[in-house]
Formats: C-alpha cells, structure tokens, sequence
C-alpha cells in the first residue's frame, strides 16, 4: 500500500491510480487534520506549523474537486506544474479565478477576424459558408464575413453580384448587407448585383422568400420577384422576373 502521503504527491504528479484517487478522496472527507496539515506543509514547503482552517477547508474542496475530475487533470499537466511553483495555497486559489474571470473577459471583449474572397475581373468564385450556405460571386465582387458567423449572426458583406442558396434551420438570419440596402433571408435562393459604380442595388429572388430593407422601408419578395432599390433617390421598386438566366450564377 502506498504511504498516505506518498499518495498526495503521486495525485498531483497525474501518477494516482483509481484506486488511489478514491483512497485520497476517503482520507480527504474523513478530517484527518494532521495528515492533511503535514501534506500542505511538505507541498508547499511551509515553514509554519499550523495551518489556517479556512485555508485548509479550502484546500480539500479543491483537492475533491480535482478527483471529481481527474481525467481533465491528466490533460493539465503543464498547469499542475505552474500551480506547484507557487509559495501559498491562497495565492494559487486567486490566480485560478483571476486567469478564469480574465480569460472570459477577453473572450466576450475580442475583435471578431474577418474573411474575404474577392472575384478578380473576368473571373467567378464560389465559397461555402460555416453554416452550409454557398455563395458564387460574379466578376469583380467580394463578399467578407467574421468569425462570429453562425454563432451570433449569419451576416455577409457584399460588394458586386453574387448568387446565394442559404441553409435553412439555423438559429439566425441570414443576412446580405450591400451598399445601404439589408437582405434577409432563410431557405432561400436569390441573386443580389450592386456594383461599386452602379447606382441601385438590384435583389432577385428565384426560391423562398425575403425581406429587402433599405430607409426604414420593408419589402417582402417571392419567387420570380427583384426589387430594385435606387441609392439616389431611395425608392424601392418591386417587378416580375422578365430573365431568370441574369440571376442564375
């Protein structure tokens, strides 16, 4: 049988066995206060005698916690072994929370990354999205999106012409954003042309149904329908599709 407190040390080395982490947990919940003092003494290389005794009620939830979990410790060595090199078990407890609450903080904080494909003149390109939409740009057109794609939002950017065929069933809207003019869609098949020098935005709709906003103004299309929107003036004008084949990638 390994010593107790041999079996402290082989824990937190990632070396226990099962057998060992549940006679840790035993020796942990059962309040042998000197068996547990005399490890955090030689752990931590204490020079003081007494241990405080919410310092070490805190010790044993961690420790309890540890076992709760004790596949994720393995995977954690290299943090295991940063937490040896600290001299109090009080600062390790605060560094564990500052790393967490930091670690979040930055998280919800950080600039989304962004993605671009460009169609150079005289060429064409495809793409599919993270959710499964696929896009196909005309000439001279480019389409970026962040990484926060399908996870708050289904926003694309749009400069040119593209043809898109969006996944339905997702959790958010997909929406094309062009010039002034927000296209949004779900299930859906539609072509969108706004080149930089053009002066309208132009939305047809082969598939499904969408919603065209531009000044505060809402227009729902369905199949075979485009709406034109004019940027000088900001009219929107719905019509029947004459050619299907100019929305056709």
């Amino acid at each position: 049988m390994v010593p107790k407190i041999e079996i402290f040390e082989r824990f937190f080395s990632g070396l226990s066995s099962a057998e060992e982490n549940e006679a840790l947990a035993e020796m942990v919940s059962s309040g042998d206060e000197a068996l547990f003092d005399e490890y955090c003494r030689k752990y931590w290389k204490s020079v003081s005698a007494d241990m405080d005794v919410a310092l070490s009620a805190v010790m044993r939830k961690r420790i309890m916690a540890h076992i709760a979990y004790s596949d994720a410790m393995q995977r954690r060595t290299i943090w295991k072994k940063r937490i040896r090199k600290i001299a109090a078990c009080v600062s390790v407890a605060a560094i564990l929370v500052f790393g967490i609450v930091a670690g979040w903080h930055i998280a919800q904080n950080r600039e989304p990354d962004v993605f671009k494909v460009v169609a150079e003149r005289g060429y064409k390109s495809s793409l599919t999205l993270p959710d499964g939409s696929r896009v196909w740009l005309n000439s001279a057109s480019t389409i970026s999106y962040t990484s926060d794609y399908n996870l708050k939002d289904r926003d694309v950017f749009l400069q040119g012409e593209a043809f898109f065929e969006v996944k339905s069933g997702c959790d958010h809207p997909f929406i094309v954003h062009v010039k002034d003019v927000s296209v949004t869609a779900v299930g859906t098949s539609f072509n969108v042309r706004s080149y930089y020098e053009d002066d309208m935005v132009l939305t047809t709709l082969l598939e499904g149904k969408v919603l065209t906003e531009a000044g505060g103004n809402v227009m729902e299309l369905y199949p075979y329908q485009e709406a034109l929107y004019d940027n000088v003036t900001g009219n929107i004008t719905k019509m029947r599709v004459k050619d299907e084949n100019h929305a056709v990638p």
